[in-house]
């Protein structure tokens, strides 16, 4: 992969004194969906079902976690993305359902992400979480099929169901000193990959 860097990419004005941060594209890799600085791959293909296990190890060799989701807005893109979602009027509702990095496998009702974030959001089926039979401590969105479609519920991790992983966009920073006579005066910028 080749990567063209234009002179104005070098010449950004000073923003160090900014109190907001420039906004800026979200571009991911090919086959990875963009929303809000992260990149989504999302795997509905019937033949590729797995165990939340498996969907873990898969998405961490992809350098990703399991989706965590941080907001309404987020859970919204999700449903969105899913095939066959466009035939359904409402905005939150899943055709299939799929593994989240959700889970309570060391402490029941003690709900972590994979990937060590803070749970903020937690959009509960109806009667959910309920660990039915005792045996439930992994966390999928609800399909077409469940009472209430497009939330959380709590199943058994060897199920087996679509997933979705989540990674931050890969970003490489340029940086060029702008005079031989003041090497610390350094302008940079950022290329999305």
């Amino acid at each position: 992969m080749f990567l063209e860097v234009h002179s104005s990419c070098l010449d950004f004005p000073d923003v160090s004194r900014s109190t907001r941060s420039p906004p800026r594209p979200a571009i991911c890799l090919p086959g990875w969906q963009s929303f809000n600085g992260s990149c989504y791959w999302i795997v509905s293909n019937v033949n590729q079902l797995t165990t939340w296990y498996e969907a873990v190890t898969k998405c961490s060799a992809m350098g990703a976690h399991l989706l965590f989701i941080n907001s309404q807005e987020e859970q919204f893109f999700i449903n969105g993305k899913l095939p066959d979602f466009h035939q359904v009027d409402i905005p939150d509702i899943w055709i299939g359902e799929a593994w989240v990095g959700l889970n309570d496998i060391n402490i029941e009702n003690q709900f972590v992400y994979t990937d060590g974030s803070d749970v903020d959001l937690l959009p509960w089926a109806e009667n959910q979480p309920d660990n039915w039979e005792n045996n439930e401590d992994c966390i999928h969105l609800t399909g077409m099929t469940h009472p209430d479609p497009g939330k959380i519920n709590d199943d058994k991790c060897t199920a087996t169901r679509e997933f979705v992983c989540k990674k931050g966009e890969m970003l490489i920073y340029i940086c060029t000193s702008s005079s031989l006579s003041s090497p610390f005066a350094v302008n940079c910028c950022f290329l999305s990959l």
